[in-house]
């Protein structure tokens, strides 16, 4: 699941719901245009939007327990993070 404006607001409700474990991919750097739409606050600008969306919404809220992964990639050209996707996948 990707950590973008639709992503990070899914993300925020399943996590809170304590509906399974969740990996989020995404490439993209926050960026102060996306606050906008994004379940993101301020303090997220400039960090890596799959990290921060784990780290900053869903461990945070997460009522199970569970803990949920990152990987910052580009699904598309993934490059050095190949391994991590293909694990994502698994």
């Amino acid at each position: 699941v990707g950590g973008g404006a639709l992503g990070s607001q899914v993300l925020d409700a399943v996590a809170r719901a304590a509906f399974g474990r969740w990996t989020v991919v995404d490439g993209d750097v926050f960026l102060p245009h996306n606050l906008a739409r994004h379940a993101l606050l301020h303090n997220a600008v400039g960090w890596p939007k799959a990290e921060v969306v784990v780290v900053g919404l869903m461990n945070e809220v997460a009522a199970d327990g569970a803990v949920h992964a990152s990987v910052v990639a580009d699904v598309l050209a993934p490059g050095d993070r190949a391994a991590a996707l293909a694990e994502a996948y698994r």
